[in-house]
């Protein structure tokens, strides 16, 4: 009779601490996904905020489908290789030649900036302290004297459908001044990492040449890695 209450016993235990593990495995699983809930609300009330002010023009999501046109598969497959990003802080800045941006810094998940077809002050972004990925225009962006310390990729971008960026000397839309612009920011900013340009060969400077920590990927022919560099001129040259 004892050996059947203490089988029973056992049995009790058993399933009480099957139970146990069962419920700590749950706790496991669903806190993770409770925690992104809460962290994307988190978010999107300080992306709302931001989104009220008359510069910015909408945040996007971290997949890559969503993200802009200009974020191509290869460069969205070397920013998450490269770069480690996993979630993304996405702002565009809407289009206009001089602006003044809101104030980014209280948006600490901001580590992604659009400001193609605007003419920006990038000094105004030295307070942002996660930004990590900076888009601009190839036409007019002058980025070589900012300060921005966690910057570690730039992707110069040319639209090389729009006719009101039809140059003879530069067909791919990519300014010299741009070019040497970020020339020298990339070789004062050691932690630079990664240099996307959407241009062909001909138009993109050899920043590996400068900074051997920094990866240049040309986009439009990612087969072809010649990088002719530039002559060292200064950064306000035409």
């Amino acid at each position: 009779m004892s050996n059947a209450n203490q089988h029973r016993r056992q049995s009790r235990f058993r399933f009480l601490q099957f139970r146990i593990r069962t419920l700590l495995l749950l706790i496991a699983l669903i806190a993770p996904v409770l925690s992104f809930i809460r962290i994307n609300q988190m978010e999107m009330r300080r992306i709302e905020k931001l989104q009220q002010h008359s510069a910015v023009q909408g945040w996007l999501p971290q997949m890559s489908s969503d993200l802009d046109p200009g974020i191509t598969p290869l460069l969205w497959h070397c920013v998450r290789t490269f770069a480690g990003y996993h979630r993304l802080g996405y702002v565009k800045i809407k289009e206009s030649n001089d602006i003044d941006l809101p104030d980014l810094s209280k948006f600490n998940e901001l580590n992604t900036l659009d400001v193609r077809y605007s003419k920006v002050d990038f000094d105004q972004l030295s307070e942002v302290p996660n930004l990590r990925f900076l888009i601009i225009d190839g036409h007019w962006n002058e980025i070589g004297s900012a300060d921005l310390p966690s910057l570690d990729t730039i992707h110069v971008r040319s639209d090389l459908d729009d006719p009101a960026y039809d140059c003879p000397r530069f067909p791919y839309g990519i300014s010299r001044r741009t070019c040497n612009s970020v020339f020298h920011f990339v070789k004062k900013h050691p932690r630079m990492r990664l240099a996307f340009f959407a241009t062909n060969s001909a138009q993109t400077i050899g920043i590996a040449e400068v900074n051997p920590h920094c990866r240049c990927v040309n986009i439009l022919f990612p087969t072809n890695f010649e990088f002719p560099i530039y002559a060292a001129q200064d950064s306000a040259t035409p």
